[in-house]
Formats: C-alpha cells, structure tokens, sequence
C-alpha cells in the first residue's frame, strides 16, 4: 500500500469537504438568517478537522525529506498529528461541555473512539507502535475527516433539514 500516496487523496478530500461546506453554509445559512452559537462552532469544528486532516497528510512528506531513517519521520508525523489532535479534543470538549444539546451517546462515542486514537497516535510516536506507525497515521487522518464529514452532515442537517436539530 502507497501510504504517501493515500494521505494526498485523503489531503484533497479534506479541502473539498471545506469548499463544499463553505457554499453550503452560505446557502442555507444566508435564507435562515443568523447562526446560532451551535451552528457557528459546529462550522468551525468541520473547517478545523477538514483542514487538519489535509495539513496533516503532507507532515510525513516533508518529515521524511529531511532525515534518512525510515521509522522515525512517521514516529514524529504521529507526534505532530498526537498534538494537534490533543488540543483540538481538548477544544471540542469544551464545546461539548458548552453545549448540551450535543451531549448524545453519539457524540460520547466520538469523544472516546478519538481518545483511543490519540492514544494509538501517542504510542506509534513514543515507540510501542512504531512499526505501525505509518498504519496508525493513515487512521488518525482518516478519524478527522470522518469528524469533518460529520460536522458537514449535520451543518447540511441544520441549513436543509428539519428545525428541531
């Protein structure tokens, strides 16, 4: 498997995720009127993780081009992706705290199985997995565009669907 390869297919579907939200969002936000606080972090998340996710899959790119060792630039990319991914769940369950609305089983499962993927991100970095690494990179990126596509269904759900979302 081409792993440089799929992160840059997963990077171009991070950024189309972002485009697509951004006309969505001022379509059907524009005919509603204003965003409620939900509504405008909920964008944010999903510009966040979207992004995220396309910034992250060319860490490994750059970081192999730099050092000769084959594990290591993984085990740094699983590093930088660990960090990123720690304060944007630290940020997101802020929100979630802030928001009850939210706090449903679904978003409680999306809190643990991104824990357990910081975790694998923090061991593939720290070296208990670092022959996964690049496996458990190619998760964690794929983890935050699943978030992002989230985000967009219900940010669609939101401007579109019913009102009592």
């Amino acid at each position: 498997m081409d792993v440089l390869g799929a992160l840059q297919n997963l990077a171009e579907v991070g950024v189309a995720i972002t485009g697509f939200s951004g006309i969505v969002a001022v379509v059907g936000y524009s005919s509603a009127g204003s965003w409620t606080t939900a509504d405008r972090d909920g964008f944010r998340a999903l510009v966040v993780w979207s992004l995220g996710a396309a910034f992250l899959a060319y860490v490994p790119v750059v970081l192999s081009s730099l050092g000769p060792h084959v594990s290591m630039p993984w085990r740094l990319s699983n590093g930088v992706s660990a960090v990123f991914h720690g304060y944007i769940l630290l940020g997101s369950f802020r929100g979630y705290r802030a928001h009850p609305e939210i706090r449903t089983r679904y978003h409680f499962s999306l809190f643990s199985i991104g824990s357990v993927v910081l975790a694998a991100e923090i061991a593939a970095a720290l070296g208990p997995l670092a022959s996964v690494a690049p496996s458990v990179y190619l998760i964690a990126v794929l983890w935050f565009l699943f978030i992002a596509a989230s985000c967009f269904l219900h940010l669609v759900d939101r401007s579109f669907g019913s009102s009592t979302t």
